[in-house]
């Protein structure tokens, strides 16, 4: 299998996230980020034991590489789950997904590249795109800014980096568990020293439920963005807070715009110029 592919299966995951998010708000952000990593614990073991990776070699890394992925996994679910209880959703979730810009930016400095004309296009095109979902007619969205908004876009700054420098990091993919595990007690820990348990209905268990499946969306996107084409993946994650957007606009958690057609259409032709050349490639063969 491409290890691009998982990326897009993470892709597809984060487009989903912010609407159960909102369904879970009355749970304390400290006890909705644990119980839902508890259940991506879950599943991460599993997903390792399926695959018969070794588990004594997951937890001889270096401390380098434990405070990276953790500032920049647990860091970013911190600064996102908080950024929905602190700013309206629908603000924070569009904020929150501008890290796919800040990350293009990050990958050509960090590998020295000079892009050519149709990345720069590309790349244009579908900041503009983002930039006009994210500001156009939302009936009064946006009128205000607080500490919900500042938190949402630190959380796109700091994936952004972990995105554009994990290529650099050589630890296995099964290091996913260890670091799953350390971030689910550090949640725990947060929830019993500042929160009280509340007790979640049964479509508020639904949402948690999916949530934890959503969380290991982490685990592809790390093994995706090191291994595979960051360039596509990084151009495909425009789509993220177009899906999203439309999500929570479906859900009713955010108001319609006749922008969004406008935009989806220059996002989709910002991702098809950043990767002219690799689809007229595959289009050859």
């Amino acid at each position: 299998m491409s290890p691009t592919l998982p990326g897009f299966f993470a892709i597809v995951l984060w487009s989903c996230a912010a609407v159960f998010v909102v369904l879970a708000d009355r749970i304390p952000a400290f006890q909705l980020m644990a119980v839902t990593w508890l259940l991506s614990l879950i599943l991460v073991v599993l997903y390792n034991g399926l695959n018969r990776r070794g588990w004594s070699g997951h937890w001889k890394q270096s401390p380098r590489d434990y405070l990276f992925v953790l500032a920049g996994i647990a860091g970013n679910t911190v600064l996102y789950y908080f950024a929905f209880k602190l700013a309206p959703a629908f603000e924070a979730n569009t904020l929150n997904y501008l890290w796919p810009i800040f990350l293009i930016a990050l990958i050509d400095f960090t590998e020295r590249k000079r892009p050519d004309w149709k990345q720069i296009c590309g790349m244009a095109l579908g900041f503009a795109g983002c930039v006009l979902l994210l500001t156009g007619d939302k009936n009064g969205a946006f009128s205000t800014f607080n500490t919900g908004h500042i938190l949402a876009i630190s959380g796109a700054c700091v994936w952004a980096i972990y995105s554009a420098f994990a290529k650099n990091r050589n630890y296995p993919s099964g290091f996913m568990v260890p670091i799953y595990l350390i971030s689910t007690l550090i949640f725990f820990t947060g929830h019993f020293a500042f929160e009280q348990w509340v007790a979640p209905t049964g479509k508020e268990w639904l949402a948690i439920a999916v949530i934890g499946v959503i969380d290991t969306a982490y685990v592809f996107w790390d093994h995706a963005i090191r291994k595979g084409n960051r360039t596509l993946l990084t151009s495909a994650s425009y789509f993220i807070p177009l899906l999203s957007t439309i999500l929570l606009i479906v859900a009713g958690f955010g108001a319609s715009s006749p922008m969004i057609l406008t935009a989806g259409g220059m996002i989709i032709g910002g991702c098809v110029l950043v990767n002219a050349s690799q689809i007229m490639k595959a289009l050859r063969r």
